[in-house]
């Protein structure tokens, strides 16, 4: 279903929000916008990400959501330290903030369009859920990465340690969740927790030119593939039938066509679908 594009996006939900969204052409960025706190996740960073994930999903023209930080040397510290003594006299209260948190994360890890985690600085705690809950992570060379909540007697979200494992297998979450040690990103990429490491001079180049590369691509492929990939992660047996449709259809598709056509023009195609 095509949706109209969206005339007007706020720069913030309210003055005091904690996320910056910004639309540049077919790419949304939704930044973490608490620089003085280094960009500690509260209560109102949580439940501001269903709302303008909606948002970007509905907009027909948006390719590809970048998830990032308003500043490089933190993506985020974790957990807003002040906010979470208060709650902890407030069962109630921590009990919501936990499903705040959670549905943020679904949210992030359902929107159909793919999403990108640009890292730089550290990204510990909750930041590191937000990053593992993108299809995509890439980080500076400053990046470190950590599963800190054992540093503070929390516990790490649970949509957090299975992408974990499910990236890194059970024995290195096991490690990280256990011993809330820092991983630089070269050591992240290793493990494959990150896709690429990018020199910090370079970092911006380098995602823009990726970034370029998904929204040139059939978005039907691309969603398709994404589709299928969660199905794969969520334990599929066999192909769905929804699934097996869409890749059957995809031969009789514009984007195909245009592809073809473009073959024989030798040119670029300029892929129709949204």
């Amino acid at each position: 279903m095509k949706h109209p594009a969206l005339t007007h996006w706020p720069e913030r939900m309210t003055e005091a929000s904690p996320l910056l969204l910004k639309r540049e052409g077919e790419v949304a960025r939704l930044c973490l916008d608490r620089p003085v706190q280094r960009q500690a996740l509260s209560r109102a960073t949580w439940r501001a990400f269903p709302g303008l994930l909606a948002q970007v999903e509905a907009d027909a023209e948006i390719k590809v959501v970048v998830v990032q930080s308003t500043t490089p040397a933190w993506f985020s510290c974790g957990p807003d330290m002040a906010e979470l003594a208060e709650l902890a006299r407030h069962a109630d209260r921590a009990a919501a903030a936990g499903a705040e948190a959670r549905a943020a994360l679904a949210a992030l890890a359902g929107i159909a369009k793919p999403t990108i985690a640009l890292v730089r600085g550290l990204c510990a705690g909750g930041g590191c859920a937000i990053a593992l809950a993108c299809d995509l992570r890439f980080a500076s060379e400053t990046a470190r990465f950590g599963v800190t909540e054992a540093r503070l007697g929390l516990l790490p979200h649970f949509a957090e340690l299975r992408l974990l494992a499910a990236r890194v297998g059970p024995a290195r979450a096991a490690d990280l969740a256990f011993s809330g040690r820092l991983l630089s990103g070269a050591e992240a990429e290793r493990i494959g927790l990150v896709e690429d490491v990018w020199r910090d001079d370079l970092f911006e180049s380098a995602a823009a030119e990726y970034i370029a590369a998904l929204c040139a691509v059939s978005q039907y492929s691309l969603r398709g593939a994404k589709a299928m990939l969660r199905a794969i992660a969520g334990g599929a047996a066999g192909e769905p039938p929804r699934l097996r449709e869409l890749a059957d259809q995809a031969v009789a598709g514009a984007d195909f066509q245009e592809a073809c056509s473009a073959l024989a023009q030798n040119r670029n195609p300029a892929f129709p679908w949204r």
